[in-house]
């Protein structure tokens, strides 16, 4: 795994984040993955508090949103075809394995800090209200709904 410390950052101060029902499913171990004690949210919009040596996209105080994976290993056939999801060494944003932190469990979006790639991140531009990103979800169960409908 490459030295994390060059390329993320912490986006602390979460100023929002969303509950969704995977949250829910995991906080109830109903999924038999849960890794307490855990810190639940993988729908973040946060401000930047600090900065890795080679990130170049992103600046301290910067407002970002961060989704469901942090880091990946960012070299296998699925990483290089965009599926970073399949990825064997991503790195989920809550109950998830930090691989470059010896298998500790990640920490969600109601901790106090969160390290993530500068891949996995999205500015949230400063004309947009801080909780518009929140809304992804929501946006995309219905985009998904609505490609795979049959009528």
């Amino acid at each position: 795994m490459p030295d994390l410390r060059r390329r993320c950052f912490g986006a602390g101060i979460s100023l929002y984040c969303g509950i969704c029902h995977t949250d829910l499913h995991v906080i109830k171990n109903e999924w038999g993955n849960a890794m307490y004690s855990l810190v639940p949210g993988h729908e973040v919009v946060g401000t930047v508090t600090d900065v890795g040596r080679s990130v170049s996209k992103y600046k301290v105080g910067d407002t970002v949103g961060v989704g469901y994976c942090v880091d990946s290993c960012g070299s296998c056939e699925c990483c290089g075809n965009g599926h970073e999801n399949y990825c064997a060494g991503v790195v989920l944003t809550s109950n998830g394995v930090d691989h470059a932190r010896g298998g500790a469990a990640t920490l969600g979006g109601f901790s106090d800090v969160l390290v993530v790639s500068q891949h996995y991140v999205v500015r949230v531009p400063d004309s947009l209200p801080p909780t518009a990103p929140l809304r992804f979800c929501e946006l995309a169960s219905r985009c998904t709904v609505r490609w795979w409908s049959t009528d």
